[in-house]
């Protein structure tokens, strides 16, 4: 395929379009956006980006679900799919379900490293604090879906499941026949691994209970009643004929049984379980053109660890995706705007996952209200990887002082000076290049070329 006809432009500033054809532009395609509240992310940037676009799918965060409402019929028109997750509405949302990203290794066991990240994503850990706590409960949880994985069908696997068997196992089922005989059934698996950690290491109960605290607030947001059909599956079970044809004879040789026959003898049937929900399939987005609107409350941060689940595997299904065709990119590239990046619970090994999307099609777009904020959350050197892997930085204005250090170093202006900023305006800066300060696009205000204001 012709790259001009592949890759489109993105709107940064007022007459500033950048290309996603990393080949021609020789810069990665991840974006740093920061701005206080109120500076217009939304309304000069992501706006923008849903307007123009032409080139890929995208995954963004759509508070309130305005952004949804707005854009659903006009990315239809232009043959894009769209899908909602809407954390805040759950019974008007399509179905995402964490377990069904876990993949199966050549052995047929569930991948270790798969479920590693699930417990990860949901319980962080704090630089700021004792690594103990949440190492030990990973163990735990680890162990909790593992089991689900391998005891249950594939009806049943989902997060609700592994806090009822969590339930079930504090509640006098750890030493039950149950557990133990399949655990002893199952040696050398994960399962058999977290239950032997687990089982020997003493410790007195104050320090079990502490941990097991981890867990169950790991798993609280899938326990909510109003959720509770948001993160499982709808299957039905279904009968089809089981009727074997050889391919090797010829179709007027083939031998097919009488229906009456397959009817009346259940020994003829299989049977099946078939999905049928609307359900998020992330590995789609890199195929087919796509939006996926997330609805996240900017109020409640109850589902924050679920979203950043969400995020990570995302982020782990488009490289796998990525990596299986064979030039090593998404058919589809997709970008991720994930607004607020740096206000909730941190993404595993994000600082490492950023420096390598680049080559695969996957491009990022972070929205922070300072620098400050983000090594809120991530050790200095983790958020400067961050920065430093995002060549555009798009700075909105804000009150925070490390912020306008970086920006007035970058610019050769005071931070006082940066501080004091036209809010109309915006600097940009693009690595090789000096900064400049430029017009920001009106809020909500763009309008893609070739289209009259009217149809804005």
């Amino acid at each position: 395929m012709d790259r001009s006809a592949k890759y489109n432009y993105r709107y940064l500033g007022e007459d500033l379009k950048v290309s996603n054809d990393t080949w021609q532009t020789r810069l990665n395609n991840n974006d740093l956006i920061v701005g206080s509240s109120g500076s217009s992310k939304t309304g000069s940037i992501v706006y923008p980006q849903l307007k123009s676009l032409q080139d890929s799918s995208l995954i963004v965060v759509d508070t309130k679900g305005r952004l949804a409402s707005m854009f659903t019929d006009e990315l239809q028109a232009k043959g894009y799919k769209v899908k909602v997750l809407d954390f805040v509405n759950p019974g008007s949302s399509s179905k995402y379900n964490p377990l069904a990203y876990i993949r199966k290794n050549e052995n047929g066991q569930y991948r270790e490293q798969d479920i590693a990240k699930v417990a990860a994503a949901l319980i962080p850990m704090d630089s700021t604090a004792e690594s103990f706590w949440p190492s030990s409960a990973r163990q735990y949880l680890e162990f909790f879906i593992d089991f689900v994985l391998m005891r249950h069908t594939e009806d049943k696997h989902n997060m609700k499941e592994v806090a009822n068997f969590y339930s079930y196992y504090i509640n006098g089922g750890e030493e039950s026949k149950y557990v133990t005989n399949f655990v002893r059934e199952n040696p050398n698996t994960l399962l058999a691994n977290r239950h032997a950690q687990i089982h020997s290491s003493k410790m007195a109960d104050k320090t079990r209970t502490s941990i097991l605290s981890f867990v169950a607030m790991a798993l609280a947001p899938f326990e909510y009643a109003e959720y509770s059909d948001l993160f499982r599956y709808k299957y039905e079970r279904r009968l089809s004929p089981d009727v074997a044809f050889d391919s090797t004879l010829p179709l007027e040789e083939w031998v097919f049984p009488a229906d009456a026959e397959l009817w009346d003898d259940q020994e003829n049937y299989i049977e099946e379980l078939v999905l049928c929900d609307d359900v998020v399939d992330i590995a789609s987005l890199g195929k087919e053109k796509t939006v996926l609107f997330l609805n996240v409350s900017d109020c409640d941060h109850s589902m924050d660890t679920v979203v950043n689940l969400f995020y990570t595997q995302a982020l782990q299904t488009l490289i796998a995706e990525a990596d299986a065709n064979p030039n090593g990119q998404l058919d589809v590239p997709v970008r991720i705007i994930m607004d607020d990046f740096a206000s909730s619970a941190l993404i595993p090994d994000f600082d490492k996952i950023i420096s390598v999307v680049r080559s695969r099609d996957i491009w990022l777009t972070l929205c922070i209200q300072s620098f400050t904020q983000l090594e809120s959350l991530y050790t200095h050197p983790q958020a400067q990887t961050i920065i430093n892997n995002c060549d555009h930085i798009v700075y909105l204005g804000s009150n925070d002082l490390e912020s306008a250090n970086y920006i007035g170093t970058r610019v050769n202006k005071s931070p006082e000076t940066i501080l004091s900023m036209d809010r109309d305006g915006e600097y940009i800066l693009e690595s090789g290049s000096l900064g400049k300060f430029i017009r920001k696009i009106p809020s909500y205000g763009f309008v893609y070329e070739g289209e009259s204001p009217e149809m804005d």
